[in-house]
């Protein structure tokens, strides 16, 4: 592991701690662990010089991300997550969620250096959109262009992230 890997492995670590510690997600009532969780959430969560959204930067595993809320009204919260993980992807995510917080859409497009076998390390690019209208989900994806086979797994992704990123929301 690089040094420069390590230290945001070592500052992801602390920072999941700090949460824990702070929302009280080691022990306590489950009301004490919601009530910090959110309060915890809009003090990171300060609005920005002009007003117009707030930002929050945070750490889920090896990515780190910024993340800039805007509310459009009571009924609907922007969300634009760019996200950087190790040393050679990227990603920009943007969720739409109506206002009790159900995902409406969620497009992200990544560049990512791959390691193949075959071939020399090279970037790859992809997108995925996630669009929810009612009960009915859909998605698609392209890889390098191509339309490619969006896999359960990303969908289960998509959908602990939204719920996390949701949950960081200022109220």
């Amino acid at each position: 592991m690089s040094a420069a890997n390590r230290r945001g492995y070592l500052a992801g670590i602390s920072c999941c701690l700090a949460a824990l510690a702070f929302t009280g997600c080691a022990g306590g009532d489950d009301a004490a662990r919601d009530s910090g969780a959110r309060a915890g959430a809009s003090a990171a969560a300060a609005p920005t010089a002009d007003g117009a959204a707030n930002r929050v930067m945070f750490i889920d595993g090896d990515e780190r991300s910024e993340l800039e809320f805007t509310r459009r009204g009571p009924d609907a919260l922007d969300v634009r997550e760019d996200a950087q993980f190790g040393d050679d992807g990227k990603a920009t995510r943007r969720y739409t969620f109506d206002g009790a917080g159900a995902l409406l859409r969620m497009h992200e497009e990544k560049s990512q250096t791959v390691l193949s076998g075959d071939r020399s390390p090279a970037p790859m690019r992809s997108t995925l959109t996630v669009t929810v209208d009612g009960g009915a989900t859909s998605a698609t994806k392209t890889v390098d262009g191509t339309p490619g086979t969006v896999q359960a797994f990303e969908m289960e992704n998509v959908k602990r992230r939204a719920a996390l990123i949701f949950r960081l929301a200022p109220r």
